[in-house]
């Protein structure tokens, strides 16, 4: 469960069930020093290299795992999450594995850093676990395809057009009037909006036809 518990009690459904859980907060880590009996499960511990965005430093992972038993460590788990992996020439992304693998190594043990552009883009950064997102729903998240295989977008969003209409150069449309037409158009006024689910503030060209 990447997200991590939200509540005291999603550790407890998560031992239940018996749910990996990452910690990347501080109470986290009480939580689950505070149980009745040791957690035994594996332990997904996240460390900020530099997204800045979830994750321990890596004086807290310290601090942390010095309170660990000797079977706990065995089941630790490393993970970090990269900022610029789309971006083959980042050195970003070469300072983070860096950074993540040296903790691996101090600590002996299995770590997770690729998410989808690491597994495309940067080999080194391949572990005991890989977090493939984006490319499951068919979306590719590096600019220079260098895929064998196209990949396939699994969901699709249709609307019916349901009147067409000619606008002068000048005229506008919408709310707000947003979009000023540069010469005389053709407009199509397809069924969604934001009762649909479809945002009213989504940005100009979101959706495609």
């Amino acid at each position: 469960m990447l997200e991590g518990a939200f509540k005291k009690e999603d550790v407890d459904i998560a031992l239940k069930y018996d749910l990996s859980l990452m910690l990347h907060r501080e109470h986290h880590i009480k939580w689950l020093m505070s149980l009745d009996e040791p957690y035994q499960g594996d332990i997904w511990l996240k460390v900020d290299t530099g997204m800045n965005r979830l994750g321990y430093t890596q004086e807290q992972l310290a601090e942390f795992i010095k309170q660990l038993s000797t079977s706990q460590k065995e089941k630790l788990i490393l993970c970090t999450h990269f900022s610029t992996a789309d971006q083959a020439g980042n050195c970003k992304t070469k300072q983070q594995i860096s950074k993540l693998s040296r903790l691996v190594a101090q600590y002996g043990c299995q770590f997770s850093m690729a998410n989808s552009a690491g597994i495309l883009n940067w080999p080194d950064s391949h572990g005991h676990y890989n977090r493939l997102g984006l490319t499951l729903y068919g979306i590719n998240p590096i600019k220079k395809n260098t895929l064998v295989e196209p990949l396939i977008p699994v969901m699709t969003l249709q609307a019916n057009i349901i009147a067409l209409r000619k606008v002068n150069l000048g005229e506008t449309v919408g709310y707000g009037d947003t979009w000023q037409a540069k010469r005389p158009s053709t407009i199509a006024v397809i069924a969604i909006g934001y009762a649909d689910g479809y945002p009213r503030n989504a940005k100009m060209g979101t959706l495609c036809i």
